[in-house]
C-alpha cells in the first residue's frame, strides 16, 4: 500500500473535469475511510502524482479538452522505468466507446459512466483485497 496515514484503507486519486462529480464521489469514498485527492486536468494529476504514491487512480478519459488516457499511458511507463513505485490499480471511467482504448492504456478495470458511489466503492474494495 502507499504512503496512507493509519486507518486509510487506501490513498485515491480522483481526475475528473467535473467539480460535482468530483465532490461528490470524493465525499462518498471519504465517509468509507477513504483518502481521496482531486484534479480536474492531467497538469494538475501529475503534480499531486510527484508528491504522492496512491494505491487507486480513478481517471475520466474524456477531460474536455484533454484525453485521461494519456495520464493511464504515462503512468504506466514510469511504472516500468521506476521500481521504488507502487503499482497502481487504475479505473478508467467514461462512455463505453472508450473502454478497449482504456484497457490498451494500461487500465486496470473500467467503469461506465453514469456510475454510482456504491458500483465504484465495490469495484475498488474488490481489487484492494
Amino acid at each position: 500500500m502507499s504512503d496512507t496515514d493509519q486507518g486509510v484503507l487506501a490513498k485515491i486519486l480522483f481526475l475528473d473535469d467535473s467539480p460535482l462529480l468530483r465532490t461528490a464521489i470524493s465525499q462518498s469514498l471519504e465517509l468509507e475511510g477513504f483518502e481521496v485527492l482531486c484534479a480536474s486536468q492531467i497538469e494538475e494529476a501529475e503534480v499531486i502524482l510527484k508528491e504522492h504514491q496512491f494505491d487507486v487512480m480513478i481517471v475520466d478519459c474524456n477531460l474536455g479538452t484533454e484525453n485521461g488516457l494519456e495520464l493511464i499511458v504515462d503512468w504506466r511507463q514510469k511504472e516500468t522505468a521506476n521500481s521504488e513505485l507502487n503499482p497502481a490499480f487504475i479505473i478508467a471511467i467514461g462512455g463505453s466507446y472508450n473502454k478497449e482504448e482504456a484497457y490498451q492504456a494500461g487500465a486496470s478495470s473500467w467503469l461506465d459512466k453514469p456510475f454510482t458511489p456504491d458500483e465504484l466503492e465495490a469495484l475498488i474494495r474488490e481489487n484492494l483485497q
